[in-house]
């Protein structure tokens, strides 16, 4: 493809491409009139499910609104791989970009660089500021935090000494909606307390000792939440061996299978799934629209859903919507 020859083999060996045409043959450069779009979609962690689920939504609206979809990005959550990847989308010149800011700070030259060139960024997931992309479509972070400390006080009668578990401490969503959680605890559950935060750098055998540790020094803990997809196997794994499952409340995050096998089972009690099929799709939309002329809000909430036994094998519809 034209630009790659300018990337070097470091560069090329730590990304993992996937290349998808819909429409005309033709490769846009721009989306001016009578050429096809060319977005590129970073992808913060090829491979992950969740992800996954957001190239899937990508796919849908490359298909249905005639783009040409390039996927790409690092296999694990790295700063230095991330910004090669979006390096890498830049020198090909795509009519659009769309990615994942999980750390900012350590692309914003990369994001100046693309606004110089004319190529526009479109934020999922994660986000940074208005003045630095078009739009966002993802978790409104703030009310993630918010519902997740009403559901688990519902849950546990607003009685909880709780464990939070994140990828990193600078992971700007997560941060979010840790901070927000903290707040309405403090603002409405007097008797709910955050005893310790962890992160597990994306490393499942990581988060299997950071739970252990956790309840080891701290047996008071008698729920967990999980900010991170990762860590939500960790967590039933290590409460069911030290037979702790059904004295602890655990709410994980999304809707991957183990997950929702261990809601199944009663170790986990619930998982707030983001609805990253809608993310891909509704950003391939709005890129359309915008290279088309048309106004694009700057916000888009996708919403989630809450994951129980009651609506295990029924709430897949409402993830579309």
């Amino acid at each position: 493809m034209k630009g790659l020859a300018k990337v070097s083999l470091g560069q090329m060996l730590v990304l993992i491409a996937v290349v998808v045409a819909v429409g005309q043959p033709a490769l846009a450069q721009s989306g001016s009139e009578g050429k096809v779009p060319y977005v590129i979609f970073v992808n913060p962690l090829v491979g992950n499910p969740v992800f996954t689920a957001e190239e899937n939504g990508f796919k849908k609206a490359a298909e249905e609104f005639k783009f040409k979809l390039k996927i790409i990005g690092p296999s694990t959550i790295d700063d230095t791989q991330m910004v090669q990847a979006v390096e890498t989308a830049i020198a090909e010149k795509p009519s659009a970009i769309a990615t994942v800011p999980y750390n900012f700070s350590a692309l914003e030259n990369t994001y100046k660089k693309a606004a110089s060139l004319g190529i526009p960024i479109f934020n999922s997931s994660s986000d940074s500021s208005e003045a630095t992309r078009v739009m966002y479509v993802g978790t409104d972070n703030t009310q993630y935090g918010i519902m997740a400390a009403d559901y688990l006080a519902k849950k546990t009668s607003s009685r909880a000494q709780i464990a939070i578990m994140l990828v990193r401490l600078d992971i700007s969503n997560q941060i979010q909606q840790k901070k927000a959680f903290e707040a309405r605890i403090a603002e409405k559950y007097p008797n709910m307390n955050v005893v310790i935060t962890e992160q597990d750098n994306g490393d499942p055998m990581a988060a299997v000792q950071k739970f252990q540790d956790i309840y080891k020094a701290h047996p008071e803990v008698n729920a967990i939440v999980c900010l991170d997809s990762v860590c939500c196997d960790a967590a039933a794994l290590v409460t069911n061996e030290m037979k702790l499952a059904g004295k602890t409340t655990i709410l994980a995050i999304d809707d991957n299978d183990s997950t929702l096998d261990n809601i199944r089972k009663g170790i986990t009690w619930a998982t707030m799934a983001q609805k990253f099929y809608r993310m891909g799709y509704l950003s391939g939309k709005n890129i359309v629209d915008k290279l088309n002329g048309k106004a694009v809000p700057s916000y888009i909430d996708s919403g989630t859903v809450l994951i129980t036994k009651a609506n295990v094998d029924t709430y897949k519809e409402e993830m579309l919507r």
